[in-house]
């Protein structure tokens, strides 16, 4: 991310606070980079159309998004509205939720429900048919 610690005029606690995030950020990225090669190759070696979904961690455009995207359809993207906001927390304009489906799986329905409160994310289903 090349941030040059110049433009920091704030405190040195301020500032390994900052590195260390950067820090976490790529070392989880690194970490989902090796997972998303595990679930992909059981992906295209299973016989049966294939689900996955869950909390991605990960923004649209990011490169395990990208993995994802280049073997599955996305349900938001396919009938999902508006942006599609899943992440509730303070940084509530987060897409990091989705459901990936395989191409003989139709997407007939998406929602992100943003009425659910109980967690940092907002629920999201579809509705699918398998086509033969």
């Amino acid at each position: 991310m090349n941030i040059d610690q110049k433009i920091f005029s704030g405190t040195q606690v301020e500032k390994e606070l900052l590195f260390t995030s950067i820090r976490k950020y790529k070392n989880g990225a690194l970490e989902r980079a090796e997972q998303i090669k595990q679930i992909l190759n059981h992906v295209q070696n299973s016989p049966y159309p294939t689900i996955v979904c869950g909390d991605f961690n990960d923004v649209p455009y990011s490169y395990v998004y990208e993995q994802f995207k280049n073997l599955l359809k996305n349900g938001f993207e396919e009938k999902g509205n508006g942006f599609g906001f899943t992440y509730s927390g303070k940084y509530s304009f987060l897409r990091i939720d989705n459901i990936f489906a395989s191409k003989q799986i139709k997407f007939i329905k998406f929602n992100t429900h943003n009425s659910v409160w109980g967690s940092d994310h907002f629920p999201i289903s579809a509705n699918v048919f398998i086509e033969n």
